[in-house]
């Protein structure tokens, strides 16, 4: 198992419509490598998170980097994971969670998406911060 998180600015190109396109795309692609993670849809940037098989990871990053869409694209973290900590979602998406653990996530994100630097524990930090906006899966 492997983990990628990156942080990119979105560029004049995006509009808000591009959304529902990049999750559809995402999810079916995600669901056909067992890719997982969440996207963060910020003012002005995006946070990813991408897990599953390294080459697998590694392969989305890039087809995600050539995306005329957003800018400034800085991986900052990539590592072996013991666990998928995304395991529920081919791609969670911002707006479906809880919005008042969200809008704490969102103001914090935001400042460490300006940086183009993150310390090791501002990058700790931004990792928990997504982790815990993971869902629990339910119990039937």
């Amino acid at each position: 198992m492997y983990q990628l998180i990156y942080i990119s600015e979105k560029t004049q190109n995006f509009e808000l419509e591009d959304i529902p396109r990049i999750l559809y795309s995402a999810r079916l692609n995600n669901d056909l490598l067992n890719v997982t993670g969440i996207l963060l849809d910020l003012s002005e940037h995006f946070i990813q998170v991408l897990e599953g098989n390294q080459k697998d990871v590694e392969s989305t990053f890039t087809k995600i980097s050539g995306d005329s869409r957003h800018c400034n694209i800085r991986c900052i973290y990539k590592q072996p994971t013991i666990n998928q900590e995304f395991g529920n979602w081919s791609m969670g998406f911002s707006p479906d969670l809880n919005q008042d653990v969200l809008q704490d996530a969102i103001h914090i994100a935001n400042m460490f998406a300006q940086k183009q630097h993150l310390s090791d524990i501002q990058i700790d930090s931004l990792r928990l911060l997504l982790k815990s906006l993971n869902p629990e899966p339910e119990i039937l």
